[in-house]
């Protein structure tokens, strides 16, 4: 999906305001709950990070620049629950249950003395493919010019660009098929080095190069 979203090279957007060391985790009070409510959906099994990355690409652009990080995962998460059937649009504009009162199979419930070691744990998304690793360390390729409608982990200033495998991190889920919901798709993923020339042209610096984690059927190999 090319959105806003996809700002990775673009220019306008003025420096980075830093609120210095003592910034704070959450500004508002509102933040620190629509982080929790996430974080239990997402524990439940609602949904996983590709989905909401997914929708959160779906925002109308204007309104994506103009509101908060917390705010895109307010966005995310109504439109999910509304979406997966969780709660319908008239509850949600009301604040309360209107239906049988109960509930959505989707969520599993995580008791509160869960959370933390959940949390701890984290999760990953690694998982066996029987598909061919297609490269090795120092191979050159080459990202592929892709534009689809979908969230994807494959940037724009990537595609069509060469470079060096670096390594291969073994096999996860496809993040492309995982934000549709058409299961996990695993296949291998690799450390691609982009050299600072390659990606920006002749004024990027000598030594700067970027790395990217990417999925195998983002790239093709170079003869």
């Amino acid at each position: 999906m090319n959105s806003i979203a996809d700002m990775g090279g673009m220019h306008g957007f003025g420096p980075v305001i830093s609120e210095g060391e003592v910034e704070p985790v959450f500004h508002e009070d509102w933040e620190r709950r629509v982080c929790c409510v996430n974080l239990a959906i997402w524990f439940g099994g609602a949904w996983c990070a590709d989905e909401t990355r997914n929708m959160m690409e779906s925002m109308e652009p204007s309104h994506y620049l103009s509101s908060s990080y917390y705010e895109h995962w307010l966005y995310f998460m109504e439109t999910l629950l509304v979406k997966k059937g969780v709660v319908t649009q008239q509850e949600l504009e009301a604040g309360h249950l209107i239906s049988s009162g109960k509930g959505s199979t989707l969520i599993t419930p995580i008791k509160k003395q869960d959370c933390w070691p959940a949390f701890r744990a984290g999760g990953s998304i690694a998982m066996p493919t029987n598909a061919t690793q297609r490269f090795q360390e120092g191979d050159r390729v080459k990202g592929r010019n892709i534009n689809p409608e979908h969230h994807t982990r494959l940037p724009r200033y990537a595609r069509g660009r060469k470079g060096t495998v670096a390594r291969h991190l073994g096999s996860f889920g496809f993040a492309d098929s995982r934000a549709q919901g058409l299961g996990n798709d695993p296949q291998h993923m690799y450390t691609v080095r982009f050299e600072g020339e390659e990606l920006w042209g002749p004024d990027a610096g000598p030594c700067d190069a970027v790395y990217l984690d990417l999925y195998d059927s983002y790239l093709d190999p170079v003869a």
